[in-house]
Protein backbone atom coordinates (compact mmCIF):
# COMPACT_ATOMS: atom_id res chain seq x y z
CA UNK A 1 0.00 0.00 0.00
CA UNK A 2 2.44 2.33 1.02
CA UNK A 3 4.71 2.10 -2.50
CA UNK A 4 1.83 2.53 -4.38
CA UNK A 5 0.23 5.54 -2.61
CA UNK A 6 4.53 6.93 -2.81
CA UNK A 7 4.82 5.94 -6.77
CA UNK A 8 1.03 7.67 -7.02
CA UNK A 9 1.34 10.65 -4.90
CA UNK A 10 4.85 11.72 -6.62
CA UNK A 11 3.96 11.10 -10.17
CA UNK A 12 1.81 13.91 -10.00
CA UNK A 13 4.04 16.18 -7.76
CA UNK A 14 7.71 15.97 -9.33
CA UNK A 15 9.65 19.10 -10.74
CA UNK A 16 8.86 19.73 -14.29
CA UNK A 17 12.95 20.44 -14.48
CA UNK A 18 13.11 17.33 -13.57
CA UNK A 19 14.93 15.30 -16.87
CA UNK A 20 12.58 12.26 -18.00
CA UNK A 21 15.41 9.98 -17.00
CA UNK A 22 15.31 10.71 -13.72
CA UNK A 23 11.37 11.24 -13.54
CA UNK A 24 10.62 7.14 -13.34
CA UNK A 25 13.37 6.40 -10.56
CA UNK A 26 12.82 9.47 -8.03
CA UNK A 27 8.46 8.29 -8.16
CA UNK A 28 9.47 4.82 -7.34
CA UNK A 29 10.77 4.93 -3.85
CA UNK A 30 12.24 7.37 -1.32
CA UNK A 31 15.81 6.54 -1.51
CA UNK A 32 16.11 6.75 -5.25
CA UNK A 33 14.50 10.53 -4.88
CA UNK A 34 17.51 11.16 -2.42
CA UNK A 35 20.15 9.79 -4.59
CA UNK A 36 18.63 11.53 -7.51
CA UNK A 37 18.38 15.09 -5.23
CA UNK A 38 22.19 14.70 -4.35
CA UNK A 39 22.80 15.38 -8.36
CA UNK A 40 20.91 18.03 -8.89
CA UNK A 41 21.56 21.61 -8.62
CA UNK A 42 20.31 23.38 -5.19
CA UNK A 43 16.70 24.51 -5.68
CA UNK A 44 15.52 21.34 -7.46
CA UNK A 45 17.32 18.90 -5.05
CA UNK A 46 15.24 20.77 -2.77
CA UNK A 47 11.86 20.52 -4.22
CA UNK A 48 12.50 17.01 -4.97
CA UNK A 49 13.23 16.17 -1.71
CA UNK A 50 9.88 17.90 0.16
CA UNK A 51 7.97 16.69 -2.79
CA UNK A 52 9.14 12.75 -1.46
CA UNK A 53 8.96 13.85 2.07
CA UNK A 54 5.64 14.66 1.72
CA UNK A 55 4.79 11.82 -1.11
CA UNK A 56 6.33 9.68 1.82
CA UNK A 57 4.54 10.89 4.89
CA UNK A 58 0.98 10.61 3.14
CA UNK A 59 2.09 7.14 1.92
CA UNK A 60 2.53 6.15 5.53
CA UNK A 61 -0.61 7.87 6.93
CA UNK A 62 -2.92 5.83 4.29
CA UNK A 63 -0.63 2.63 5.39
CA UNK A 64 -1.36 3.43 8.87
CA UNK A 65 -5.36 4.27 8.80
CA UNK A 66 -5.98 1.42 6.24
CA UNK A 67 -3.91 -1.54 9.02
CA UNK A 68 -5.95 0.34 11.58
CA UNK A 69 -8.96 -0.46 10.03
CA UNK A 70 -8.11 -3.79 9.04
CA UNK A 71 -6.98 -4.67 12.70
CA UNK A 72 -10.85 -3.07 14.14
CA UNK A 73 -12.84 -5.53 11.40
CA UNK A 74 -10.55 -8.39 12.10
CA UNK A 75 -11.35 -7.65 16.00
CA UNK A 76 -14.69 -7.46 15.48
CA UNK A 77 -15.18 -10.39 13.38
CA UNK A 78 -13.37 -12.80 15.79
CA UNK A 79 -15.28 -11.37 18.44
CA UNK A 80 -18.20 -11.97 16.04
CA UNK A 81 -17.27 -15.63 14.97
CA UNK A 82 -15.69 -16.65 18.30
CA UNK A 83 -18.78 -15.53 20.58
CA UNK A 84 -20.53 -19.12 20.42
CA UNK A 85 -17.00 -20.69 21.64
CA UNK A 86 -16.77 -21.70 25.09
CA UNK A 87 -14.30 -22.36 27.22
CA UNK A 88 -12.35 -25.38 27.75
CA UNK A 89 -10.83 -25.74 31.83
Amino acid sequence: ILTAVYRTTMEGTLPLSLPAAMREPASETLTAAVEIARTLPKMESAVLLEEAHNAFTYAFEVTAAVSTFGSIVAAILAGALLRHVRRQN
